[in-house]
């Protein structure tokens, strides 16, 4: 679920883990069944109201919106009354900063039934993760095989998050979100190399596609469908450390 980690009245790390919209300032807010509270150190420049996070309806992304048109900042950058958020992203309100995450992956402190997914149980001790829209559970490698929550009517869109998630800095990976028909790979006939039974098919119109960034000063480029990438330890090709990537950008911080 989505989380905001900051540093609190007793000056240590901590997390606020929220599920609806949640107001944040320096006052608390009586909460209710829409909405919650997140209330931080005293700031000389921030408000007792002065910002909050709720996730847009239409797009089923989180959004940040500024309560008091002052001193609001993304990753250093003032914003103009709201901005989507991303995993990793930091969030400045006056001097206090704030740093969001989406996808966590966390090991199971509890036996917590069974993946949506697969079927199987989900036992302490193995690494999962909890959609950010439902309060649903899946294994990690289940999620990272699927493009989207499979809870009926959530639709959360994994991949897109996690596309902009490396994407981004510091990772910088290339992503085709839909492969259009006049793509080289589709023209060529080209195959998926991961070598999976589904890849002796072409890749084919609108999936998602990544190009293997490989290591310093040793460029890989070659192209995997997404689940057959996330789903591998390292490429076959030049050793890039996938899960290495995955444990860094999406695993907890506890």
């Amino acid at each position: 679920m989505p989380t905001l980690r900051y540093i609190n009245r007793q000056n240590q790390w901590e997390e606020k883990t929220f599920a609806r919209t949640i107001y944040i300032g320096t006052e608390p807010r009586a909460e209710t069944a829409e909405t919650e509270s997140l209330q931080l150190p005293p700031d000389p420049y921030m408000s007792a109201e002065h910002a909050l996070v709720t996730r847009s309806e239409l797009t089923l992304k989180p959004v940040l919106v500024d309560l008091c048109g002052c001193d609001t900042r993304v990753n250093g950058v003032p914003i103009q009354q709201l901005k989507v958020l991303h995993h990793g992203n930091a969030i400045y309100l006056g001097k206090t900063s704030l740093f969001f995450s989406e996808i966590r992956i966390i090991k199971l402190k509890e036996d917590s039934g069974h993946c949506p997914l697969c079927g199987d149980p989900l036992l302490a001790g193995e690494e999962a993760i909890v959609c950010p829209r439902y309060p649903s559970i899946l294994h990690s490698e289940c999620w990272f095989s699927t493009r989207k929550c499979p809870d009926a009517g959530c639709e959360y869109p994994n991949y897109d998050v996690i596309m902009d998630s490396l994407g981004a800095y510091p990772w910088h990976i290339r992503f085709e979100r839909a492969l259009p028909f006049d793509s080289p790979l589709i023209q060529q006939g080209l195959s998926c190399s991961a070598n999976q039974v589904r890849d002796f098919v072409p890749f084919q119109r609108n999936e998602a596609v990544v190009y293997c960034p490989g290591k310093l000063l040793h460029p890989c480029n070659i192209s995997y469908h997404l689940q057959c990438w996330l789903e591998m330890a390292k490429c076959p090709n030049c050793g890039y450390e996938i899960r290495e990537v995955l444990t860094t950008t999406f695993g907890s911080r506890e």
